[in-house]
């Protein structure tokens, strides 16, 4: 694999760092599905197409609204 910088606003760079290596790399595996998508894709019908894909492969690796509700609290 090979590594690339992506900017994010402070409160997100925060969260990341306080979560474990393997939640990282959990990050990173989604993140990196995500762009391989976008780059791979000539055209994309809709913003809200590409968000339901993702919604559809999260649900798909285990992420429940309820999951994600209990992520984002926690990194308050």
């Amino acid at each position: 694999m090979s590594h690339i910088i992506i900017e994010v606003d402070e409160q997100i760079a925060k969260a990341y760092s306080q979560t474990d290596k393997q939640q990282q790399k959990n990050i990173g595996i989604v993140i990196s599905s995500w762009l391989k998508k976008i780059v791979n894709t000539s055209t994309m019908n809709s913003y809200k197409q590409m968000l339901d894909s993702m919604s559809d492969e999260a649900t798909k690796n285990g992420l429940t609204p309820e999951k994600l509700k209990h992520l984002l609290k926690d990194n308050d």
